[in-house]
């Protein structure tokens, strides 16, 4: 089963997985990546399969947003996964 929580920075390294391997020639920098994580504006969800051993390697997708005082702006673009529509609608929900 696959449940949404919040990204961590604990996540960064799978979550850099997911965007080169979905974008090879246009991911974000890790460093890009690491700031969105831990920025006041970022809000971030990662669909996690339940069966994980907790190391992020059951991280299938992410999608996040950002979200400045007044608006929210999605970040995420889509990947290959079929979850990532859930977790998009969520982040945007959020």
């Amino acid at each position: 089963m696959t449940v949404l929580r919040r990204a961590e920075a604990s996540d960064l390294d799978a979550i850099m997985a997911i965007e080169r391997a979905s974008y090879p020639d246009d991911a974000w920098s890790t460093s890009s990546m690491r700031a969105e994580l831990s920025g006041p504006h970022g809000y971030y969800l990662v669909a996690v399969d339940e069966s994980g051993d907790g190391s992020g390697a059951g991280i299938e997708d992410t999608a996040g947003c950002w979200r400045p005082r007044d608006h929210t702006r999605a970040t995420s673009r889509p990947s290959r996964s079929p979850s990532r529509r859930a977790v998009a609608a969520s982040a945007a929900r959020s």
